[in-house]
């Protein structure tokens, strides 16, 4: 899948083309004798959306495969594959000695959508840009984000509480509190995935 941008061509990625390009890294290195890593020193999370341990040693050394993700900004992100090779046992993400990197800029990730990337951060500017452009000229007021106040909050958390998987969270486990024009908000948080809430449904053309 391919877009032009301002005459170049650029390659779109999916979700499942990352899934993909994981696979393949996982792949190569089995075919090298590596084997899984199972040790219970290796559990643990650290915000990553995919981990997966290699060794070729018995586990002295490991190879830790990460899928990991940040914002880019307030309605976009960045997945980053990364390979990082550990020779302890705490393998931290900030750790370790990196092997490998790659990344994927979303330019389209909404609610229910599965979300578009881009390789090059370059590309993804270019295509912001465009993008802000066009809202602009349109009134395409989803993409008009404004952040609440701190006292906000604590009217949100019944909101957010009902939502399935967030029925224990605390009033400073909540980052941010988004209000998306002519759509509803988005809900931000340290150490749990984000989500958005429709509350209208109203057509950009009768505005």
């Amino acid at each position: 899948m391919k877009t032009t941008i301002n005459g170049k061509e650029v390659k779109l990625f999916t979700r499942n083309d990352i899934s993909v390009i994981l696979t393949k890294i996982v792949n190569e290195y089995l075919s090298k004798g590596f084997v899984f890593a199972i040790d219970d020193k290796l559990r643990g999370s650290q915000g990553e959306e995919v981990k997966i341990d290699l060794t070729n040693d018995g586990g002295k050394t490991i190879h830790r495969v990460w899928l990991t993700s940040d914002f880019i900004d307030i309605s976009n992100r960045v997945l980053i594959i990364s390979v990082k090779k550990y020779l302890e046992d705490a393998c931290w993400f900030s750790k370790g000695e990196l092997v490998y990197q790659r990344k994927f800029y979303s330019i389209n990730e909404r609610i229910d959508e599965k979300g578009v990337f881009v390789e090059f951060e370059s590309d993804y500017k270019s295509i912001r840009k465009i993008q802000y452009e066009r809202a602009r000229n349109k009134y395409d007021y989803d993409f008009i984000m404004i952040k609440l106040s701190e006292s906000c909050k604590s009217v949100a958390l019944k909101i957010i509480r009902k939502r399935k998987g967030y029925k224990t969270v605390k009033l400073d486990d909540i980052e941010n509190i988004y209000h998306r024009l002519f759509y509803g908000y988005d809900f931000r948080f340290f150490d749990k995935a984000s989500f958005s809430i429709k509350t209208v449904n109203q057509s950009y053309n009768n505005l």
